[in-house]
């Protein structure tokens, strides 16, 4: 059955419209990272914070994960099969017990904030050490909102709402840039944990507040005692495992880093909140929430699963391939952009932009994984997801742990690169045995996207080097505007050539 342009063109806009924001929400990061940047450069204070916020935030990282992959299309069965009343119990169960489960890590973690750092990064300083102890106990305490918010995030999208749980993070972004602006002066780097911190609560708030006004009643309570509710946290033990896979990557590259010159823990952990948010939070995620429900409510259907399936694929190659191509070549003008300024060197410019460039590579790879694991999530198959991070983790690690030694930060990078080639790979292999994806079409469709996102880029490549050096911040961003205006021309031209119902014979022609 050929593939429907109405849905195709739905799914699109939904998740155009939840990357919009997302994209707003990723600014608003990105300006919260350049004002960290600004302030304290790279080096001894910000290895201390991104030491102490290791465990916090790649926690918060497998909350938003976890909640995405089991909690909305659990929640979503529920309100489809019993009361709204039954539901709203059965949710609000869920969320005491995670809020619980949130506080008991938090307790754990601020008990154990002096030991920490001496196992997270050994190679570092005994003062670097002693500031990241210091940081711990306020990011931990971050987790206990942030639990809730993104169980609420999760509620909201298995309710087809997207646009709240997509620009919350704005908020939590903005109160924590303000609040660390405010009290730098007084606090040094410990303001950007308070900041963090507070943040998380006004964002809790402001989704509570929309969970309200769609008169979803959820309050939390004990749901320890609940059969459906513990069959809730039962799943997601294996997402929140495969995620915790993840963690322990980021905290095994960090060790690794240090060991190298001092700065190098903030370099790589820039590298990673930068691909994890342009990737994960704004793009893939954007996908990802729209086709889990659909694949939920379509799941005893096969032709219309394989062609949601099919529509999420092409949309996150049309994400990737592009994001891919311009991000390789301009990195480092990129960072320049948004981080060279204050204390945040040229020299600092160039160490994150060429690690990034290769971090980027992984993004066709990583979307594509996502889309085809969405596949398993919405039938409540949470093995196969959890069997791809282990592979993912233990090529990462075995990797990076090779290739540092004679690459340095470049060699960390490219065991990522090599672990979501593997991650893809057993994906599509588990995918395939139950749906057939990928086709003729969708080959011929791969290749015209990467052929035209080499065209666009090497022609903003060509004007942008064609234009006179910037000095100034200024200048360095017209300049990396004007080539980010040539390439969007082009992808625009390209893109609406590939909307012809992806034919082989009209992607044919399009390349001659």
């Amino acid at each position: 059955m050929a593939e429907s342009k109405g849905e195709t063109a739905g799914l699109a806009r939904t998740s155009a419209g939840v990357a919009l924001w997302a994209g707003l929400a990723l600014l608003s990061g990105f300006a919260m990272d350049a004002t960290i940047a600004a302030l304290f450069g790279i080096g001894m204070l910000t290895d201390a914070f991104f030491i102490a916020a290791t465990i916090p935030f790649a926690l918060t990282a497998v909350l938003a994960a976890s909640a995405n992959q089991a909690l909305v299309p659990q929640f979503n069965t529920w309100y489809e099969n019993d009361t709204q009343e039954v539901a709203d119990s059965r949710v609000g169960g869920l969320l005491g017990s995670l809020l619980l489960l949130a506080t008991a890590v938090a307790i754990v973690g601020i008990a154990l904030s002096g030991v920490l750092p001496d196992i997270l990064a050994s190679g570092a300083s005994e003062e670097t050490r002693s500031l990241a102890s210091s940081l711990i106990a306020l990011l931990f305490l971050m987790l206990i909102p942030r639990a809730a918010a993104e169980s609420l995030r999760a509620l909201l999208n298995s309710r087809f709402s997207f646009t709240v749980p997509a620009a919350s993070p704005i908020v939590l972004n903005v109160v924590a840039l303000t609040t660390a602006i405010l009290l730098e002066d007084r606090f040094g780097i410990t303001a950007v944990a308070i900041g963090y911190l507070v943040g998380s609560v006004a964002q809790v708030t402001v989704l509570a507040i929309s969970t309200w006004r769609r008169s979803i009643r959820v309050r939390p309570t004990w749901g320890f005692s609940d059969p459906d509710v513990r069959e809730g946290l039962r799943l997601l033990v294996l997402p929140t495992a495969g995620t915790g896979l993840n963690l322990f990557a980021r905290i095994f590259e960090r060790f690794l880093a240090s060991f190298l010159a001092s700065g190098a823990i903030t370099t790589i952990s820039y590298a990673w909140r930068i691909l994890n948010a342009i990737g994960g939070t704004v793009f893939f995620r954007s996908v990802t929430v729209v086709l889990i429900p659909r694949l939920t409510k379509h799941k005893g259907d096969p032709e219309a699963t394989k062609r949601i399936l099919r529509t999420g694929v092409r949309v996150m190659l049309a994400i990737s391939i592009p994001l891919m191509t311009f991000l390789m070549v301009f990195a480092e003008p990129a960072i320049g952009v948004l981080f060279q300024r204050g204390a945040f060197s040229g020299e600092d410019t160039a160490a994150l932009g060429s690690v990034l460039a290769i971090y980027v590579i992984t993004l066709p790879f990583v979307g594509v994984t996502r889309a085809l694991l969405t596949y398993f999530y919405s039938r409540l198959d949470m093995v196969t997801p959890f069997m791809n991070r282990v592979i993912n983790t233990a090529v990462n690690m075995a990797f990076g742990a090779i290739l540092i030694v004679p690459f340095g930060l470049t060699g960390l990078a490219l065991g990522y690169v090599l672990a979501s080639v593997a991650s893809f790979a057993h994906a599509w292999i588990m995918t395939r045995r139950r749906v057939h994806v990928f086709d003729r079409r969708m080959l011929l469709h791969t290749l015209a996207l990467a052929a035209a996102s080499l065209i666009g880029v090497g022609l903003a490549w060509v004007v942008y080097n064609a234009l006179p050096p910037a000095a100034s911040w200024l200048e360095r961003f017209a300049t990396l505007a004007v080539a980010g205006v040539v390439w969007l021309i082009v992808l625009a031209i390209s893109f609406t050539v590939l909307s012809v119902d992806y034919r082989p014979s009209d992607v044919k022609r399009m390349i001659r």
